[in-house]
């Protein structure tokens, strides 16, 4: 049971404070005088939850109890399983030395106007994160045997998580013959020894075999777009996005250790060693500016217009995977349960005055 003054004892700051951020900025001058390098960090605290206090005090030892398929079949999981005996009620309880998550961020960056039409700037981007909200089973079995028998799984939340980041950004601005050309390139490293809150390890006495690429790692994120004039107040927004696919675990689909999670890995796998295919999408935006004239209006205000809107998403259709299913006994292993959105088109009308 969660008591008011657990709350008290957790919520002692608010997200943002103890924030602070010092930054440097200096102005290198060649021989054109546009170079810029700035630089900046900062530590921030993240919140604990309402949702998560909640489910922590609605798994408590008054749950029924839960019936466990060893090597469930499919699509029956009663085709060839064994149903093991009911295993004790299981509860959620919170650590005693609970805290906020805090991350800390330092930046450095760099801007350089190569001439009147290219514009570069690069982006580095440290982060650091600790006592992230993660949780482990503290009765998990020893040599087949719980600790406290009268339990099933006693599933303590910790702040024992820790992230890392590094990413770097390259931006480009350019204008060439009536068209503004805009591209960023971001390659990244994201390694966290947790998936999310609630999420328990695969053994629950070796943490350290959590550690793996995050849940949203994307190595690689490229978009491309231009903006021209096709006719006259007719402007035309196309843009290109390639990103590589999120990552995935792979799993026996078995409960290889008795705990009664089903998340146990072949040997020598980390977590989130599998990887989707890369995501490829085509998107235009046309907009049409209608001037008041051309609908019988004598005013010379020019500012008084109506304007046309069309936004297209995935022009071409492209399925683009999501969803890897990574549980080796499955018929459905290493493929995709699900996509991302189809072509979507929408129209909009504005007024201008």
């Amino acid at each position: 049971m969660v008591y008011p003054s657990d709350f008290n004892r957790i919520k002692q700051h608010d997200g943002k404070c103890c924030e602070f951020e010092a930054e440097k900025q200096q102005k290198l001058h060649s021989s054109s005088g546009k170079f810029v390098v700035r630089g900046g960090f900062g530590v921030f605290y993240e919140w604990f939850e309402e949702q998560t206090a909640a489910t922590i005090a609605g798994n408590s030892a008054r749950q029924g109890r839960n019936a466990i398929i060893i090597n469930p079949g499919f699509p029956n999981p009663l085709a060839g399983g064994t149903v093991s005996q009911p295993l004790p009620p299981s509860v959620s309880r919170l650590a005693d030395d609970l805290r906020n998550p805090q991350i800390f961020v330092a930046q450095n960056a760099f801007n350089y106007k190569l001439n009147k039409l290219v514009t570069l700037e690069g982006i580095y981007t440290f982060k650091r994160g600790t006592h992230h909200f993660r949780s482990r089973d503290i009765n998990a079995p020893v040599n087949n045997i719980r600790p406290n028998p009268d339990f099933g799984r006693i599933q303590l939340l910790e702040s024992s998580g820790v992230t890392r980041e590094h990413s770097f950004e390259l931006r480009t601005n350019a204008y060439y013959k009536g068209v503004n050309i805009y591209s960023n390139y971001q390659l990244a490293k994201q390694t966290a020894d947790f998936s999310d809150s609630f999420s328990l390890p695969m053994d629950n006495y070796n943490i350290r075999l959590e550690r793996g690429p995050s849940n949203l790692e994307q190595r690689h994120k490229l978009n491309l777009s231009f903006n021209f004039d096709i006719l006259k107040n007719i402007k035309v927004s196309p843009s290109f996005k390639l990103e590589s696919g999120f990552p995935y675990t792979i799993t026996t689909g078995r409960d290889d250790n008795r705990d009664t999670v089903f998340n146990d890995r072949p040997f020598a796998i980390g977590r989130n060693t599998g990887r989707g295919e890369w995501l490829r999408q085509v998107d235009v935006r046309l907009q049409w500016k209608l001037s008041m004239k051309y609908f019988g209006s004598r005013e010379k205000n020019e500012k008084r217009s109506i304007n046309l809107n069309a936004n297209i998403r995935n022009l071409f259709n492209s399925t683009n995977l999501t969803n890897y299913v990574g549980v080796q006994t499955s018929p459905f292993f290493g493929r995709a349960t699900l996509a991302r959105p189809a072509r979507s088109i929408d129209l909009g009308v504005s007024f201008g005055f």
